[in-house]
């Protein structure tokens, strides 16, 4: 079951389900712009300061979940008897 959600596309339902706050974070666009943007925002204060800039005066980046981890709702991974399973996928 577990395979099942990890596998399944990030607006899959199921996804929207497991993780209703953070499941727009699955698409690869949205992150991929979100690093645009923090490497622009970086870029210009780089060349603002030309003198150098200090680490404290560069710009925070954009704020997403829990790196590493696509889902934050927590799932439960231990061991189910198969007559459960056949149950939950109607079998």
């Amino acid at each position: 079951m577990l395979a099942v959600i990890e596998h399944a596309p990030y607006d899959a339902p199921i996804r929207r389900a497991v993780n209703p706050k953070d499941w727009p974070w699955g698409n690869p666009e949205r992150d991929l712009l979100a690093g645009v943007v923090d490497e622009i925002r970086a870029l210009r204060a780089q060349v603002g300061n030309l003198a150098g800039v200090k680490a404290h005066q560069m710009p925070n980046p954009i704020t997403r979940p829990a790196a590493g981890s696509e889902q934050s709702g927590s799932i439960e991974t231990g061991e189910a008897p198969l007559a459960d399973i056949d149950r939950m996928l109607g079998w």
